[in-house]
């Protein structure tokens, strides 16, 4: 499993298991528990210290472009296909045709009426 925290939960985070590490608090967990814990605090500490590349950044731009171009691409032919179909265009129609989400329709509706003109 993958949890995302913005930074203000990844401060409390590692602040509660800073203050339970002092605190001596140990006892509250079992012994499980506080390994997990621990091991918790050091990838915490790992990942925090570890900076995006210019690489790494470059290539989640690049595939979020691809992605969008994918999407819009899907929904211009979808709309395409049912206007010549002569079938009703909605966002949940269009959604539906175009296979992707409601969502994604709704965030290119400017493409759309671009299209659809």
């Amino acid at each position: 499993m993958r949890l995302t925290l913005n930074q203000q939960e990844y401060t409390i985070l590692k602040r509660l298991i800073i203050e339970t590490n002092n605190q001596q608090l140990a006892d509250l967990f079992s012994e499980e528990e506080w390994s997990m814990l621990l091991t918790i605090s050091e990838r915490i500490d790992k990942t925090a210290s570890k900076p995006i590349t210019d690489k790494k950044r470059n290539a989640t731009k690049e595939a979020t472009r691809k992605r969008i171009k994918e999407a819009k691409n899907k929904i211009s032919n979808a709309v395409n296909m049912m206007r010549f179909e002569n079938k009703k265009i909605t966002i949940a129609s269009l959604a539906q045709e175009a296979g992707v989400s409601y969502n994604t329709v709704k965030k290119y509706k400017d493409s759309i009426y671009e299209i659809a003109s």
